[in-house]
């Protein structure tokens, strides 16, 4: 596991934000779900496994739906029940009894230990400069 030093302001070493901002906020959501569309292709092949949380996973996948990044031929948007069904068995995770309450409950995170996915991925990317932070959840084999 790899860790990264924090300040303990709201600013980092050059006096700038370490917050995102609502622009970079939507901007990460468009990048989340194209991170999705991105795992959904690859699991596709097999040999990739999710290795961060169930409620990680279900933001995602949540960011996604609401997003309509994926849609069917006829260009109908995938209901979220399918998505999770689909992602959950392409990448070997227990699909949750109720996915939508915990996709929910993961996005109202606002605490100190955790937050939501959708802010650590944000702050991954533009604070710390992580190009696809989603790659840090997802484990490939051969």
């Amino acid at each position: 596991m790899e860790y990264c030093k924090t300040q303990s302001s709201l600013h980092d070493a050059t006096g700038s934000p370490t917050m995102p901002t609502r622009e970079q906020r939507d901007e990460g959501r468009k990048m989340m779900e194209e991170a999705f569309v991105r795992l959904m292709k690859e699991s596709r092949k097999g040999h990739i496994r999710w290795t961060g949380t169930v409620k990680d996973l279900m933001e995602l996948t949540y960011i996604a739906y609401r997003g309509c990044a994926v849609r069917h031929s006829d260009g109908s948007p995938a209901p979220m029940s399918e998505l999770v069904r689909e992602i959950c068995a392409r990448l070997h995770v227990r699909t949750p009894a109720n996915p939508y309450k915990v996709a929910v409950d993961a996005m109202a995170r606002k605490g100190v230990r955790q937050q939501a996915y959708l802010e650590r991925f944000c702050w991954l990317h533009f604070v710390a400069g992580m190009a696809d932070p989603t790659d840090a959840e997802i484990e490939r084999t051969e």
